[in-house]
């Protein structure tokens, strides 16, 4: 039991993963909700610049056997930021994708989950 405030990140979680969009989390929340999600750390500094491909943080993460299956994830509409799909193959991930202050939720069709963590 953990009170008003348990249930209220229990329904949170249930929203985010029956796809509701993840805007205003930190990264302590997105830590408890996705403990059993896969991950990956990339350096802070891919996100400079014009960032990186979407396609590339799919491959990486393991969300994506490789660079075609990537591509075809992204142009059949299964590319997800934060619950957002993204259908540009040319995405690119930047400082503004984030959730908190070093993370971000890729996601692959419907139940396939990575959490990209970038420090």
């Amino acid at each position: 039991m953990h009170g008003d405030a348990g249930l209220a990140a229990a329904r949170q979680a249930t929203e985010i993963f029956f796809g509701a969009e993840i805007a205003s989390l930190d990264d302590a929340a997105l830590s408890e909700i996705f403990a059993d999600v896969p991950s990956h750390e990339f350096a802070r500094s891919t996100l400079d610049g014009d960032g990186l491909l979407l396609v590339e943080a799919l491959k990486a993460t393991g969300l994506a056997a490789g660079t075609t299956a990537a591509r075809r994830t992204v142009e059949q509409g299964g590319a997800y930021v934060n619950n957002r799909r993204v259908t540009d193959v040319a995405h690119r991930l930047t400082v503004a994708d984030l959730v908190g202050s070093s993370t971000l939720v890729l996601r692959s069709g419907k139940k396939s989950y990575a959490v990209a963590r970038f420090a």
